[in-house]
C-alpha cells in the first residue's frame, strides 16, 4: 500500500515537472548560444587587441590569423543562431 503511494506520488511529479524541465530547456538553448557567441566574440576583440599592443610582425601575424578564425566561428554560430530561430521560434531571442 506505501509502495503504490510513494509510486503515485512519483508519476503525479514526474507529470507536474516534465513540462517545467522542458521549457527550461528550451529557454537555456538559445540563451547558451547567444553567450557562446558573445564569448567568441569577446576572445576576438581580445586577439585584436594584443595585435595591435605588439611591435612583433610575426606575431601580430598570427594573432590577426587567429582574430579571423574567431569572426568565422561567430558567422557559423550566428548562422546556427538563424536556423534554430526559423526552426524552433521558441528559442528565438526576444
Amino acid at each position: 500500500m506505501i509502495y503504490q503511494r510513494v509510486e503515485q506520488r512519483q508519476k503525479a511529479a514526474d507529470e507536474n515537472t516534465t513540462p517545467i524541465c522542458q521549457e527550461v530547456f528550451k529557454m537555456t538553448v538559445g540563451t547558451q548560444l547567444q553567450q557562446a557567441i558573445a564569448s567568441v566574440q569577446s576572445a576576438s576583440a581580445s586577439i585584436k587587441s594584443f595585435s595591435l599592443e605588439t611591435q612583433d610582425q610575426k606575431a601580430k601575424k598570427t594573432y590577426l590569423q587567429v582574430a579571423q578564425t574567431l569572426d568565422n566561428a561567430v558567422d557559423t554560430l550566428k548562422g546556427r543562431q538563424q536556423y534554430i530561430e526559423c526552426q524552433e521560434p521558441q528559442y528565438k531571442q526576444q
